[in-house]
């Protein structure tokens, strides 16, 4: 590559660094800056905010020894290789004002081999190294093969609600305005969309959102041909979240072939687009070959991806659930008994902890009814005691034989 365009791209990059370093948002996670010896890996959707905290992480050393770069850069879009790489980072070390200590490197699964070029550049410990990507299946799979016992990876979600409220008050000690919950629900988490005021202008950056990860991130990126099926597939689940979805039933209603169905939810899952929840059961065979419910990777997209003509508070309201539970533990099954279905059991070591059920409102007693005794049903089977049923604004303890149901407000369980 010629010296000269690598010297503009690195100082193209290198403004934005900066003008970032003084646009951060608080967020409720704080990252300590990697070691020499064990690189940092943040993965997750598209825009959900993996620089700026990577960027935050950084500002404990002088920026001057800071290098970040995105290889979303036109200079590596084709055919760019390791030794381009090398020779960017030798470029930005000559020109540097300070010797180079952290390096923040965005996208860096657009490069050819690059696991192997970052694995040889962790052993030579020359650099602190932050990587990023929106891919689960590039970036964790090579993360656990080729760079295993190098990399501590942490997958970043979208603004939680309480970060959503932390980007609209000054104290996060003031409650929950009812509008800013209804906000959440209806435009998500992605922090840009968030400090837009004006509804059209959130609706018009969700779109763009959607649109650019169907195109990078599933459709370019894994060389469909048939964008059509993918989308369809898309506002198919977008549109029915949190119900139950075989390749049978995808096949049924699309029109899809069930092997492409199924390569598809893949794509989708790689891109952070949909998450996956699985039925809880000690048979393996019978999870395979039971349907699997499906959650949207922010709140947000649904307005733009789905195509509805309710507003489906119910559903939203489980989607937000999921993602709350989704950020404190990685393993939320739902269950399937005689006496109804719960929407998520939380378990440590796959052993069943805690279950909740999500309802907008249990003021309808056929409602209420069917709520609590799914949960009560799910606790006689799992031995659980900790029983939660989330909704939109009502709270009290309900007491069936010698269980307590914890029925909490939405903001609330965000908030504990």
């Amino acid at each position: 590559m010629e010296k000269a365009l690598l010297v503009k791209s690195i100082n193209d990059w290198r403004e934005l660094y900066l003008s970032q370093l003084v646009k951060l948002y608080p967020r409720n996670i704080e990252l300590d800056l990697p070691t020499y010896q064990v690189a940092l890996g943040l993965i997750g959707i598209r825009r959900c905010g993996k620089t700026s905290l990577a960027i935050e992480a950084s500002k404990k050393l002088n920026p001057n020894k800071v290098f970040y770069y995105n290889f979303e850069d036109p200079l590596f879009a084709s055919r760019a290789t390791t030794f381009d790489v090398d020779q960017l980072i030798a470029t930005a070390a000559e020109y540097a004002t300070d010797k180079i200590e952290l390096l923040i490197l965005d996208e860096i699964h657009n490069v050819a081999l690059w696991e192997k070029w970052l694995r040889k550049l962790i052993d030579l410990q020359r650099y602190r190294i932050i990587i990023t990507g929106s891919s689960a299946k590039i970036i964790q799979s090579e993360l656990s093969t080729s760079l295993t016992g190098r990399t501590i990876t942490k997958q970043i979600w979208p603004l939680s609600l309480t970060e959503f409220h932390g980007f609209h008050v000054s104290s996060g000690l003031e409650p929950i305005p009812s509008k800013l919950l209804r906000d959440y629900l209806t435009y998500g988490g992605f922090p840009a969309v968030t400090l837009i005021h004006d509804s059209l202008g959130k609706k018009d950056l969700l779109n763009s959102y959607f649109n650019d990860i169907l195109l990078k991130d599933v459709i370019t990126r894994n060389e469909i041909r048939n964008a059509n099926n993918l989308r369809n597939l898309a506002t198919f689940l977008f549109t029915n979240l949190s119900s139950l979805h075989s390749s049978i039933s995808i096949e049924r209603a699309l029109g899809i072939d069930r092997e492409t169905a199924l390569t598809y939810i893949g794509y989708l899952l790689d891109a952070f687009l949909i998450c996956r929840c699985s039925l809880f059961t000690n048979n393996l065979k019978v999870q395979q070959r039971t349907p699997t419910k499906y959650y949207l990777g922010d709140l947000g997209l649904r307005l733009v991806g789905a195509r509805s003509v309710t507003s489906d508070d119910g559903k939203l309201l489980e989607n937000l659930v999921y993602l709350e539970l989704r950020r404190r533990n990685g393993e939320i099954y739902f269950s399937l008994q005689e006496d109804g279905e719960v929407d998520f059991i939380v378990t440590d070591s796959y052993k069943p902890v805690t279950a909740y059920q999500s309802a907008f409102t249990i003021r309808d007693p056929k409602t209420r009814s069917r709520e609590v005794s799914s949960l009560i049903s799910a606790a006689r089977l799992y031995d659980i005691s900790q029983l939660y049923i989330v909704t939109w604004d009502e709270e009290e303890t309900i007491e069936v034989e010698n269980y307590k149901i914890a029925v909490i407000p939405v903001a609330k369980f965000c908030s504990h």
